[in-house]
C-alpha cells in the first residue's frame, strides 16, 4: 500500500472507500487499488518488480510492501540477518536492509523515482 497516487502505473478508484486498520487501531481510508512497478538495484544487479493490487491509502505515513503477494507470484523471499533476499527462478537479489527495526528497500526506483519502505516482519501481512 502506498500514499502516493503518482506511484501507480494503473489505478482504479473504489466506488465506496475501504478501510485500513493501523497497528494502533486507528482506521484510515483506502481509495483504490492498482499496479506499481519498481526497479530494485543492489550493487551491479537490478530486479524489476511489478506489484499488483496495491492499495491507495493517502493518509498512510510510509508505503508498505507485503511479502505474501510476492510469494503468490512465485518469488521466494528470505530474511537473513539484516538482509532480505528475493529469488525468482535462479536469480537472487538483495532487496532490503534493516534500518531502525524496519526493512527498507534498497535503491528503489519507480516511474516517479520515489522511495518505498517495507514493513518489518511483525508488520507484514
Amino acid at each position: 500500500m502506498t500514499n502516493d497516487e503518482n506511484n501507480y502505473e494503473s489505478l482504479h478508484f473504489f466506488k465506496n472507500e475501504g478501510v485500513v486498520i493501523l497497528g494502533d487501531n486507528r482506521s484510515i481510508p483506502s481509495l483504490g487499488t492498482g499496479t506499481v512497478n519498481l526497479e530494485v538495484q543492489a550493487e551491479d544487479t537490478s530486479c524489476d518488480l511489478s506489484l499488483s493490487d496495491v492499495l491507495y491509502v493517502p493518509d498512510l505515513g510510509k508505503s508498505l510492501v507485503s511479502v505474501r503477494p510476492m510469494l503468490k507470484k512465485g518469488a521466494d523471499v528470505k530474511f537473513s540477518g539484516i538482509k532480505v533476499l528475493l529469488q525468482v527462478g535462479k536469480d537472487c537479489i538483495e532487496i532490503a536492509t534493516e534500518k531502525n527495526d524496519m526493512f527498507v528497500l534498497d535503491k528503489v526506483r519507480d516511474h516517479q523515482k520515489t522511495e518505498v519502505h517495507a514493513a518489518n516482519a511483525t508488520e507484514m501481512h
